[in-house]
């Protein structure tokens, strides 16, 4: 709401409308603290007949992130700060970022600009999917990964870890912007991939957000 009239916009839509619905819990806690309406929680929903498990993952250390890299909130160059690190420890890893979004000051070893087209199929291949951003009322891409089977590592603020629920078999979080607690935790989800259970745990989560269960909090709503 820092942009002009974007305040008075959001107020008239919430007077104007029967209900209001928030992507999270801490979405909703925002519209109840800040803006005085009562919002009910109903999650994004995740495609799981295309976001699905299945194929052979990378033979490397492959880390996903899908975020915008232009968009200053993704904190994508502290990732890529963080991902050096990583290369100390994993000398193989790869850190594929989305090849449309391209800008400059982001290169290094092991850094792949790649086409993201096929969101499941980079999903599947990846040992990890990272998103380190802050201000999102969800974070639908890590769900989406971990619909794939696919470990996850976000930051431990907003809406990310209603999506990660602080299960240690799926994923990490990390703290703040320090670009060694963000490679601690991508050198733990790594970790993750190929032990027992933990492509089963990863769906079993992502099924929590599935297209049926958020068409069922609708109709509960309507």
């Amino acid at each position: 709401v820092n942009r002009r009239l974007r305040l008075d916009l959001v107020l008239q839509a919430c007077r104007g409308a029967s209900s209001v619905t928030a992507l999270s819990q801490h979405a909703a806690d925002v519209f109840a603290a800040h803006l005085g309406v009562r919002a009910h929680v109903i999650h994004a929903p995740v495609d799981l007949e295309r976001f699905t498990p299945g194929g052979a993952r990378a033979e490397q250390p492959a880390i996903v992130c899908a975020a915008d890299p232009a968009e200053p909130r993704k904190r994508v160059p502290l990732l890529v700060e963080a991902f050096a690190r990583v290369r100390r420890e994993r000398p193989g890893a790869r850190l594929l970022l989305d090849a449309r979004r391209r800008i400059d000051g982001l290169d290094g070893a092991g850094v792949e600009w790649v086409d993201m087209r096929d969101l499941p199929g980079l999903y599947r291949s990846a040992w990890v999917s990272v998103l380190p951003s802050w201000g999102e009322a969800f974070g639908l891409v890590l769900a989406e990964s971990l619909a794939c089977g696919t470990p996850v590592v976000g930051s431990d603020r907003e809406g990310i870890p209603e999506v990660i629920g602080g299960d240690p078999r799926i994923g990490r979080m990390f703290s703040g912007d320090d670009p060694a607690g963000v490679a601690r935790a991508l050198l733990g989800a790594l970790e993750l991939t190929g032990a027992p259970g933990t492509a089963e745990a990863c769906r079993a989560r992502a099924e929590r957000f599935s297209l049926r269960a958020c068409a069922d909090a609708y109709g509960a709503l309507l």
